[in-house]
């Protein structure tokens, strides 16, 4: 492949993030949605609107193959989604040299190993660890202004009608960054099957001193029975995200991070006054 692509299609949002911020050549993403929407973080750095860059539909969703060859890229940026099996690599890499991840899936990946690879395959070694020493220091300022989370438990979850999706790997990215701020999941989410289901009548697992959620169903929290009396509804440290910020944390990127500090900063400042 190229020392330094100049036609990179990117297949997940957190790999278009990572490749807008090391000033990537790009010429074709799927996004979020499939609508051409775009997350805050991208605006000015992605530019559907202009013609230079294609929006080639949704992430999680098939993508014609002749969609991708047609903007003749020299580098893809693919994931589990768009790349099921060995065959479905072998026809991608057909047409460039094609990424999906280090790791089991996309997603399990730490943002600053993504961002190294990714880095290492756009020639931009010294920008990606530039990068990565920006956005940990922007963790670690966040941490140090907001100490209340040291030692904290908190819980993020999707909540639907049905129930609600925590996530439960104490390991995986979204942990990993809220335990850049000091925080812990707790112990009783910890070993179980990661954003499963979890019956509304055991909403009371999902408490701990700051708990960040997102209704995936449209569904009013607040009408969930049992709701308001979760120890965070009570101490105000219950926050509901967007969706933007609900992806960012659910996804870190080099990009995106900064973002979701802000989003949740509110939820950490009502934490220090609860303290």
């Amino acid at each position: 492949m190229p020392d330094a692509p100049e036609r990179v299609v990117s297949l997940l949002a957190s790999y278009t993030d990572t490749a807008a911020a090391l000033d990537a050549d790009v010429v074709g993403i799927a996004d979020f949605s499939g609508d051409g929407t775009l997350f805050p973080w991208l605006e000015g750095e992605i530019d559907l609107e202009g013609g230079t860059v294609t929006d080639l539909g949704n992430a999680y969703e098939p993508i014609g193959i002749e969609s991708i060859a047609a903007l003749e890229p020299d580098l893809i940026l693919a994931s589990q989604y768009q790349v099921p099996d060995e065959e479905a690599y072998e026809r991608l890499s057909g047409i460039a040299p094609t990424y999906v991840s280090l790791g089991p899936t996309s997603d399990s990946d730490p943002w600053q190993d993504t961002t190294r690879a990714i880095g290492t395959l756009l020639g931009a070694e010294e920008k990606a660890e530039q990068a990565i020493a920006d956005t940990e220091e922007a963790i670690a300022g966040t941490a140090e202004r907001r100490p209340a989370a040291d030692g904290a438990t908190a819980v993020y979850a999707g909540v639907t009608a049905d129930g609600y999706r925590p996530v439960t790997d104490p390991e995986g990215p979204t942990m990993a960054l809220l335990g850049g701020l000091g925080f812990t999941l707790p112990e009783r989410l910890e070993g179980e099957e990661n954003m499963a289901v979890v019956s509304p009548e055991l909403l009371e697992d999902l408490d701990a001193d700051a708990v960040f959620y997102v209704s995936q169903d449209g569904t009013a929290v607040e009408e969930l029975p049992g709701w308001d009396d979760l120890s965070a509804v009570e101490r105000g440290t219950a926050q509901e995200l967007d969706l933007a910020a609900s992806n960012a944390l659910i996804s870190p990127s080099v990009l995106n991070v900064p973002y979701v500090l802000e989003a949740i900063d509110p939820t950490l400042e009502a934490l220090e006054a609860s303290s």
